[in-house]
């Protein structure tokens, strides 16, 4: 039960970070968009609280709302960058776009500009993370050999007769081995993990 809880803790903490990693590099990719097509309408002449509202019938449903909060604040007399700033979304982008545009108010230059420039570096982290997450899918696949290996050799320790199973499951001795094997891969799993998170932060 011990190793069985090990195994199935690192495998819910692998998914749940995979599935973090997936959802954030689509928010990028969403806002990423938005600000492109927010530049398009501020170019032509538009003004904030137009653009905005113009790229929201377009984008996706997160940017959406975010774009719209924008423009119903700024109509209110607010700012658009404020309610980017105060919004509560799971992104250092946007927050880093709330304060872009801040600075554009604040000194009276063209948003237009400023954004642009936010959205190629936008486009240039996307692109360092796809060629991160290609050159990491080779190590990541030897990872994932190396910690199956156990199995095989449990699985050529059968074939030889020698029942390695049996005296992992059969509780002493064998148990204690068991739960240890399992943290030990798990951990080593783990640190691979962590090392390409390093990478790519």
């Amino acid at each position: 039960m011990v190793a069985a809880a090990i195994v199935a803790a690192t495998v819910w903490f692998l998914r749940r970070r995979l599935r973090e990693e997936r959802a954030q590099t689509a928010l990028r990719r969403e806002l990423a968009q938005g600000v492109e097509a927010l530049v398009g309408e501020l170019r032509t002449g538009a003004s904030q609280v137009d653009s905005c509202e113009a790229v929201a019938v377009e984008a996706s449903d997160r940017v959406r709302q975010v774009l719209e909060t924008a423009s119903a604040r700024c109509r209110l007399g607010g700012s658009c960058s404020d309610s980017l700033l105060s919004e509560r979304w799971p992104s250092e982008d946007l927050r880093r776009i709330g304060a872009i545009w801040q600075v554009a108010e604040r000194h009276g230059l063209s948003v237009g500009d400023l954004l642009d420039a936010a959205r190629r570096d936008l486009a240039g982290r996307l692109r360092f993370d796809d060629a991160v997450h290609s050159s990491l899918a080779g190590p990541r696949a030897t990872a994932t050999v190396l910690s199956a290996l156990p199995l095989f050799g449990l699985a050529l320790g059968e074939v030889m007769g020698a029942h390695p199973v049996g005296v992992l499951l059969g509780g002493g001795v064998g148990g204690i081995l068991l739960a240890l094997g399992c943290a030990f891969a798990c951990a080593g799993r783990l640190w691979t993990h962590a090392i390409a998170n390093g990478v790519r932060a």
